[in-house]
């Protein structure tokens, strides 16, 4: 048998997968939380897997790298998912097209003042942080193209998730609209589940779903920097603006935020080192928003995204874009995650 120039044994698969991640830190050596299991599952579920693929072995045996959201209580959870097929064509498209931005010359403290003027006047949260998110969100993964492909399916979930203090709760994850990387629709309805299909449905008894924190938080700043710091533990003391994106995208996952406590994150960030604004851009939801844009401080291969609704000043979204090509497979630029919230 000839060897084939582009097989991946597990050593290189296990660093592929490494320099893939986004997030910020290992947990390798802690048994899974029930949520972590399920999220597992779900992973395992996906119809485009082949369980026999040395590299699905290879990334079920290193989930706790691929399920690396490592915050106090893991809460938020980016899946990347790799099947490497024998050989990978080249010059193929694998992930969504950037954000395209306009122009801007405004400061990040002139966005944030104009947001949370529309948040004062707004009313568009409920008067108290609710236990529940409904999200939209595609996380990078990687399946055998068709012959002659050249652009791979994007397969976005909507997750919709409520608990309670005792950490009960119920979770479904769903099938949003697929598409291909170049922005076309997949031609065959095989590549990707269909729109509105359950992929999953957990429901978590008590103690089940992980939080580190299961009180209602309140409104103040103090009360807002106590939360995202539980989810995110430098934003306790001088956090830069990539902790305070890194702190959202997982205090997200759980709770839904009032505009106050929303203005008050805005008020971290605009004092945060490292914000810059990216300008404004239509989300992956056709929605206006203005993007603020962090280079990682625990990752410098990655840039993070948050991303403003221009039409009522709330956060409404999160992306991970890789700033350095990883070898053949993704191009400087790469988006490998995105996460939008109130969609619906």
């Amino acid at each position: 048998m000839g060897h084939d120039p582009d097989a991946v044994n597990d050593a290189q698969m296990d660093a592929l997968i490494r320099g893939l991640d986004p997030l910020r830190e290992l947990k390798t050596d802690e048994p899974l939380t029930l949520r972590e299991q399920a999220t597992l599952q779900r992973i395992m579920a996906q119809p485009q897997q082949r369980a026999s693929s040395p590299a699905s072995v290879s990334a079920r045996r290193n989930l706790p790298l691929v399920l690396s959201m490592a915050v106090t209580a893991v809460v938020a959870m980016i899946a990347i998912v790799l099947v490497w097929p024998p050989a990978t064509p080249r010059a193929v498209a694998l992930t969504p097209p950037p954000l395209q931005f306009s122009s801007s010359s405004q400061p990040i403290g002139e966005v944030v003042s104009m947001a949370q003027r529309m948040l004062t006047n707004g009313h568009h949260s409920a008067p108290a942080a609710e236990r529940k998110v409904s999200s939209l969100g595609w996380y990078l993964q990687m399946d055998h193209l068709p012959s002659g492909g050249t652009s791979s399916v994007i397969a976005p979930q909507i997750i919709d998730l409520t608990w309670q203090a005792d950490g009960s709760g119920h979770e479904v994850i769903t099938a949003g609209v697929p598409y291909l990387a170049d922005g076309s629709t997949p031609p065959d309805p095989d590549l990707a589940p269909a729109v509105g299909s359950q992929l999953s449905e957990t429901t978590y008894p008590a103690g089940g779903f992980g939080s580190p924190i299961d009180h209602i938080p309140g409104n103040t700043e103090a009360d807002v920097r106590e939360l995202l710091s539980a989810y995110w533990s430098p934003v306790a003391a001088d956090p830069s603006a990539s902790d305070i994106i890194t702190a959202v995208s997982n205090a997200f996952g759980s709770w839904t935020l009032t505009d106050e406590q929303h203005a008050h994150i805005l008020t971290m960030l605009a004092s945060a080192p490292g914000a810059t604004v990216a300008g404004a851009a239509v989300d992956r939801a056709g929605r206006d928003v203005t993007v603020i844009a962090a280079d990682s401080t625990t990752n410098p291969d990655f840039r993070q995204l948050l991303l403003i609704s221009n039409e009522t000043g709330r956060i409404v979204g999160t992306e991970d874009v890789r700033l350095t090509p990883l070898g053949d497979l993704l191009p400087a630029g790469a988006v490998t995650s995105y996460t939008l919230w109130e969609t619906r």
